[in-house]
């Protein structure tokens, strides 16, 4: 979201749309630094075309590095490493993602959270991880939910193909994707406001804050759930 500049002129369209695109390599930086690493690894990248999607305004402030590095296609990063949800993150979304692990925490929850980097191709091995880790899993993207990161996610979760390979390394893991909980974060169906990007990302639900309300709610559900599986617990209709 660009804030001041009006509600048509955010740029939540952007994710959904190049990401259907053939043969299409798709990036969003986590900061500064990674910013400069995705432009250097677009340079040195031959096999066809790449977009690199970055916010209008100020960056985070970290130090910048003098070497750039380049990155490996579709592979992500770990930034924080917690055992009752994994957040899932793209772009400048990411930054918000560990905010709100560091709220969980106040609350007595750990979570997992990764820059994903890549919105096209997914890290599928991460991916493989995180399902097998994790009956919680949320998204968080500043793109509209239509068709964005989190569909992606999704797509590559529940197809065939990988629910064939979690099979062939955990002979259980169709029963822990049928247990699996995603929920998405991002813009909804219609045209944000304008207005300080602050104020917007809470009227959105993707401020910090926000994010880790949606987590600590989805992990206190699917652990109700789970006791009302327990032996000798029944669910009161």
């Amino acid at each position: 979201m660009v804030g001041a500049d009006g509600p048509t002129h955010h740029g939540a369209l952007d994710l959904s749309y190049l990401r259907c695109i053939q043969g299409m390599v798709v990036m969003a930086p986590k900061d500064e630094n990674e910013l400069k690493d995705m432009l250097y690894t677009g340079v040195m990248y031959n096999d066809g075309p790449i977009a690199v999607r970055y916010p209008r305004g100020n960056g985070l402030g970290v130090e910048i590095k003098e070497e750039f590095t380049r990155l490996e296609i579709g592979k992500s990063e770990i930034v924080a490493e917690g055992q009752d949800a994994a957040i899932i993150a793209i772009g400048n979304m990411v930054d918000h993602a560990v905010k709100a692990s560091k709220l969980l925490v106040q609350d007595g929850y750990t979570t997992t959270v990764v820059n994903a980097r890549f919105v096209k191709p997914l890290d599928e091995d991460m991916l493989m991880e995180m399902c097998r880790k994790f009956d919680t899993i949320v998204t968080a993207e500043d793109n509209v939910l239509m068709g964005g990161f989190g569909s992606g996610v999704i797509e590559v979760i529940y197809s065939p193909a990988f629910i064939e390979k979690g099979l062939k390394k955990d002979k259980d893991f169709n029963i822990k994707i049928s247990k699996l909980r995603i929920e998405r974060l991002g813009l909804p169906d219609q045209f944000v406001e304008h207005g300080e990007n602050s104020i917007l990302y809470q009227r959105v639900g993707l401020d910090p804050q926000s994010v880790a309300n949606t987590v600590k709610k989805l992990i206190e559900k699917q652990r109700s759930g789970m006791r009302l599986l327990e032996p000798g617990v029944s669910k009161v209709m």
